[in-house]
C-alpha cells in the first residue's frame, strides 16, 4: 500500500507497482511463516550465505544510496512546492506519531509497544526516496521531507519518546 500510494499514480499502474519483486518475496515469506515453514532449519551452507549477504546489504545500500542521492541533488531546491513539503512534514512528524502510538495502547505485549513507540518517533527513512523513484513519483518532494525531517529529528524524536513513554505507561526504554 505504501508503495502504491507514493508512487502517485493511480488504476492499473498501482497494481503493476505493487507485483514487484520485493513485495512478491515479502509475500512468500510471510506464508512460508504463517503454515509453520519458518521453524525448519536451515541448511548450514544456505544459512552462512543469508548471513553473508545480509552483512553486505547495509554497506551496499548506504553506498547505492549516496550515489541516488547525489544523482538527485542536481538542481535541487528547497522552495519548490513549500506547501507539500509542510504536508509531508505534518503527516511524517505529527499524524503518523499519533497514528502509531495509539495502535500502540491496543497492543499487550510491552517489548512491542516499545518498538511501536520507537518506530512512532523516528522520522522519514532516507530509503523513502529510493523507493518513490523507483515508482516514478515525486523524487524531489521525498528528497525534501527526508533531509527537512532528518534535520529536524534531533528535536522531534525526543519529544515523542517522551510522549510515548507517557501515553503507553512504559517507565524505561
Amino acid at each position: 500500500m505504501g508503495i502504491a500510494h507514493l508512487s502517485a499514480h493511480s488504476g492499473v499502474r498501482v497494481l503493476r507497482n505493487l507485483i514487484h519483486p520485493m513485495t512478491m518475496i515479502l509475500v512468500l515469506a510471510l506464508a512460508v511463516n504463517l503454515f509453520g515453514f519458518g521453524s525448519s532449519p536451515v541448511p548450514a551452507f544456505f544459512g552462512k550465505v543469508c548471513h553473508d549477504v545480509g552483512s553486505c546489504a547495509v554497506p551496499v545500500g548506504l553506498i547505492l544510496t549516496g550515489i541516488y542521492m547525489y544523482e538527485t541533488l542536481r538542481g535541487f531546491s528547497f522552495r519548490t512546492d513549500v506547501r507539500a513539503t509542510i504536508g509531508f512534514l505534518l503527516v511524517r512528524l505529527l499524524i503518523a506519531p499519533m497514528v502509531i502510538l495509539v495502535a500502540a495502547s491496543f497492543v499487550t505485549d510491552h517489548n512491542l509497544q516499545r518498538v511501536m513507540l520507537v518506530q512512532a518517533a523516528m522520522p522519514a527513512g532516507i530509503f523513502t526516496f529510493l523507493i518513490v523513484g523507483h515508482c516514478k513519483g515525486d523524487v524531489p518532494l521525498a528528497l525534501r521531507g527526508t533531509i527537512v525531517t532528518s534535520i529536524l529529528c534531533p528535536l522531534t524524536i525526543p519529544v515523542w519518546i517522551e510522549i510515548g513513554r507517557r501515553w503507553l505507561g512504559i517507565q524505561g526504554l
